[in-house]
């Protein structure tokens, strides 16, 4: 009966991996249940980056990246952005996943807690402008802005693509660097309608 028992307690890694902390003594008694060691899978290695907020809208979880440890560069991808920022520094952590083929060629520098280094590209938005927000409203169920063409207002949607302080990057057919919005009362404005720009120099006040 003990030698069944003692079968039944056998416990078996689910893979081949290292042992990086023992939490109980050779002989010593331990609960059902109770944590033993902490096994180490090398073929699944992760790392942590906390990365700005302003990222977060730009990450692609499909590219490919690189991952640098003590000089050796590494196949990555994204895992995940893990939803718990921190308040004083406005980051969040960020999951890398190194690939599997990259562990197998030189995974001897990968401890827990190593420095890494990662790249993250920021996308450009080349055809896009930057506008002030009040600039942009909801009209007809999607964002739009309004700007003069010939006198006459012109309705344009867009797409609101990164807020920064009182301004927003907006891209949309139609849209072109320096051309006049609405800014004030366009929630009143139709498309069509006529409408005039006036000088916003201030004028010298008479006595």
């Amino acid at each position: 009966m003990l030698k069944i028992q003692l079968n039944q307690a056998l416990i078996r890694a689910p893979f081949d991996g290292a042992i990086s902390k023992r939490l109980v003594d050779l002989g010593e008694w331990v609960n059902q249940g109770q944590a033993i060691a902490t096994l180490v899978n090398p073929n699944q290695t992760y790392a942590l980056f906390d990365i700005p907020l302003s990222y977060i809208s730009q990450l692609n979880g499909n590219d490919d990246l690189s991952l640098s440890i003590q000089g050796k560069n590494f196949a990555a991808a994204i895992e995940g952005l893990i939803k718990a920022g921190d308040s004083k520094t406005r980051t969040i952590p960020l999951k890398v996943r190194i690939k599997q083929s990259a562990l197998k060629a030189d995974n001897d520098i990968l401890i827990a807690g190593a420095e890494a280094v990662i790249e993250l590209v920021k996308n450009n938005y080349p055809d896009s402008v930057l506008a002030p927000r009040d600039a942009v409203i909801k009209r007809f169920g999607q964002d739009v802005v309004f700007t003069i063409d010939n006198g006459v207002a012109k309705m344009i949607p867009v797409n609101a693509v990164i807020h920064r302080e009182q301004n927003i990057v907006i891209t949309g057919e139609g849209i072109a660097a320096g051309m006049p919005v609405i800014v004030k009362g366009n929630e009143r404005v139709f498309p069509g309608q006529a409408v005039s720009l006036k000088s916003t120099e201030n004028k010298p006040k008479e006595d």
